[in-house]
């Protein structure tokens, strides 16, 4: 059984699939723990729903609740508020860091950047020539995924069009390790939901959807994620600046990169 999480309030929502699912009972008293997930018989009333939503508002400070109704496949109903801030945080949770990765003064871009609201620090593109050049393309490719059968899943080296590094996303990662970019040498292609973190759904009428003060220079095109398509062994996931939404293409044609470091505080999963 998969499980996945998602981020509020600094609390842990478990979100798991659907098969083996367990079944929980209830019967009128309450819900049980904080930060549960539970699993209603197909046929629930609002009325159930609301009870469900002022027990969890009791219990704990999460305000979203997600109840699964096994039907043929998994029904996702989703109530009691939002799962997160709204767009308007892109216009105030970044922090421009310098390049020795201190902090610069507001709506003033450098190399790096800080979110406040995820603790990760992104690079920042460059209309200058070389390793962080705006331009620079990048086929997906990861030496550690397997390659001992008929398939390889690791992509292919060295596909795209770049200046500083081979052009493929693992050799640009080890590249800005060994420069140590703003002082950090943990660098590593993003995930899917990372990349959306800093989306801006706002913007996507007027490409990139990003805070552009911040993330100067970013192609209203897709950026590579560190994710697989867990269901075709030569494809992974991407991430669109131009509409805001994600998909699968093959490893081996040319994308933009954004490098990430650090681990995220809070992150919201992006729906496949």
């Amino acid at each position: 059984m998969q499980i996945t999480y998602l981020f509020k309030d600094a609390a842990l929502i478990p979100h798991l699939s659907y098969k083996n699912m367990p079944r929980l009972q209830y019967d009128g008293a309450g819900i049980g723990p904080a930060n549960v997930l539970f699993f209603a018989e197909p046929i629930i009333s609002m009325i159930l729903m609301k009870k469900v939503c002022q027990q969890m508002r009791k219990l704990t400070s999460i305000i979203f609740v997600r109840i699964c109704l096994p039907f043929s496949g998994l029904l996702l109903i989703s109530a009691c508020g939002p799962s997160g801030p709204g767009p308007e945080i892109h216009d105030s949770k970044y922090v421009a860091l310098d390049a020795e990765g201190q902090q610069l003064p507001a709506d003033v871009a450098g190399p790096c950047v800080l979110d406040q609201f995820t603790g990760l620090v992104w690079e920042v593109k460059s209309r200058e020539e070389g390793l962080h050049h705006r331009d620079n393309t990048y086929t997906w490719f990861d030496p550690d995924e397997d390659a001992s059968g008929e398939l390889d899943y690791r992509g292919k080296p060295d596909g795209g069009q770049c200046a500083g590094s081979a052009c493929d996303t693992s050799a640009l990662v080890a590249t800005v390790n060994q420069a140590t970019h703003c002082g950090f040498d943990d660098w590593r292609i993003p995930t899917k939901d990372e990349l959306g973190s800093i989306s801006d759904p706002r913007k996507t009428s007027s490409p990139p959807s990003i805070n552009t003060v911040y993330f100067p220079h970013t192609q209203p095109g897709e950026y590579w994620s560190a994710n697989d398509y867990q269901f075709h062994w030569n494809s992974a996931w991407l991430w669109s600046f131009a509409n805001g939404l994600d998909r699968v293409e093959w490893k081996y044609s040319p994308r933009y990169v954004r490098l990430v470091r650090g681990v995220p505080l809070h992150l919201e999963r992006v729906e496949d």
